[in-house]
């Protein structure tokens, strides 16, 4: 039994712990400007929250109206005891009940292999994105 559960957040709802985690994890420990962090279909798309058992958000994961999976924010203290995993299945598993075969998802070149122990396997040439270099990654579920 895990000590966090994965819900379903609502923007609305949810909010400021969701805007606390992805400030916490990309504005402020990997300088991603907030300019470039904030983006209009923020409010569109769809998340799931980490939360442990006294309702402290430990993680969030993002999905777009364009199904792509990202913005995947895990408190470092919290990082290596598989919220990362659990909050990434959530997606993959919310876009599935959509009917989806095919996900993919922007992937940091310091998590390639994260994502390649969750199935998914490398798609095109490295590119940068705020500044931090990416590979594009694919799964078939």
């Amino acid at each position: 039994m895990s000590d966090f559960q994965v819900h379903a957040a609502p923007w609305l709802q949810y909010r400021d712990q969701l805007s606390t985690l992805r400030r916490l994890v990309f504005i402020e420990e990997l300088a991603i400007p907030a300019h470039l962090e904030w983006e209009e279909q923020d409010a569109r798309c769809t998340y799931f929250l980490a939360l442990t058992g006294h309702d402290k958000a430990i993680g969030c994961v993002r999905i777009t109206p364009q199904a792509q999976i990202g913005r995947l924010a895990v408190l470092p203290q919290w990082r290596r005891r598989g919220v990362g995993s659990a909050l990434t299945r959530a997606g993959i598993n919310h876009l599935q009940g959509l009917g989806y075969t095919e996900l993919y998802i922007n992937a940091q070149h310091s998590a390639i292999e994260f994502y390649l122990r969750l199935g998914f396997s490398l798609v095109g040439d490295e590119f940068f994105e705020a500044g931090i270099a990416h590979r594009k990654m694919r799964i078939r579920p």
